[in-house]
């Protein structure tokens, strides 16, 4: 699902309804996000790959896993991973691809993970990879590849201004870059269904993209005033909530949890907090962590049957090594504790 003009149009109508813009000297969101943007680090390169682009070359040095794929097929769609052996969340996203694989096996679909930043060099990386592949090789059900010496994390990666692993790109059928992100983003698997189904609209990808360049900056922003100016951390966050600032569903979320995670925020907090996990859900991130968040906005704001209801299916949806986490947030919403 995506961010539409409605929901938009109703978390602006709901922040407006609050007491935020109003403590803010009656600033437009427009006026409070131009002031705030003398204190935002810009970017110092410009990335060279974004969505519509053509996909660089594959340029590995070993295949460890799978067939060896020398260039993008016309007619197949691709998702590369980017991972290292030492990222704890790149190992696991590991069912997550293997399933995704699995998924679309009979689609013209192919999912290639390139080991990237690893520590050993030479013969020793090789061996280093291959070895840890082995050990799960049940559990690694896609194509597997090593970066040939750091070509890839330079083309790919670097160029595409990622700042870290796991980092995913889906190609199209064409050979065209469609998405660039994070292999954590819940939104990603929907965004592979519409590269799959030609469904995906690469000018829309494009646009998103250069503005969730600077989501990052606006992050770290709120997250310096939440030291110091709680209400003005607040403001900010509604007024680029309100400006549709926001694309990833994975920021977002991160902005809302912040500000729910103990009870020292404002009732304003936990109403933008509210309407930022909303919109990361219809952004295409409805996952556990997600609704997990969702639920405990609206039990900081008294919303205690509707928290129940959410949480119960984050609980639901949750894999193991999240489930005894929201199950206990189940339970205090629960007994009001």
């Amino acid at each position: 699902m995506r961010m539409t003009r409605k929901s938009v149009a109703a978390m602006a109508m709901a922040l407006a309804a609050g007491t935020l813009m109003a403590s803010a000297n009656a600033q437009t969101a427009a006026e409070i996000i131009a002031a705030e943007k003398q204190h935002l680090d810009a970017p110092e390169v410009k990335p060279t790959l974004m969505p519509g682009d053509a996909a660089p070359e594959l340029k590995v040095a070993t295949f460890v896993k799978g067939a060896p794929i020398s260039e993008f097929e016309e007619g197949t769609a691709y998702l590369v991973d980017f991972w290292a052996t030492w990222c704890g969340p790149c190992i696991a996203s590991i069912p997550k691809l293997t399933e995704l694989q699995s998924k679309y096996a009979g689609d013209n679909f192919t999912l290639l993970a390139v080991s990237i930043w690893e520590r050993p060099t030479g013969d020793e990386l090789i061996d280093h990879v291959t070895a840890f592949v082995d050990k799960r090789d049940e559990d690694m059900g896609y194509t597997v590849a090593i970066d040939d010496d750091g070509q890839m994390a330079e083309s790919w990666v670097e160029a595409s201004g990622q700042q870290g692993i796991p980092t995913a790109m889906i190609v199209d059928r064409a050979g065209k870059v469609a998405w660039i992100g994070y292999g954590t983003d819940p939104a990603m698997s929907g965004v592979l269904e519409s590269v799959i189904n030609d469904e995906w609209d690469l000018a829309d990808a494009r646009a998103k993209r250069e503005k969730s360049l600077h989501e990052m900056s606006w992050f770290q922003r709120i997250g310096e005033l939440a030291k110091s100016d709680r209400d003005r951390a607040v403001t900010l966050a509604g007024a680029l909530a309100s400006e549709g600032a926001f694309v990833s569903p994975r920021i977002m979320n991160a902005i809302a949890w912040g500000m729910v995670e103990d009870d020292t925020w404002s009732a304003d907090a936990h109403a933008v907090a509210r309407d930022l996990a909303k919109a990361a859900i219809d952004e295409g991130g409805d996952d556990a962590a997600i609704l997990d968040t969702l639920a405990w906005a609206h039990y900081r704001l008294g919303e205690v049957d509707t928290a129940i209801e959410i949480q119960t299916k984050a609980v639901d949806m949750a894999d193991e090594r999240m489930k005894a986490d929201l199950e206990k947030g189940l339970e205090t919403f629960k007994s009001g504790g």
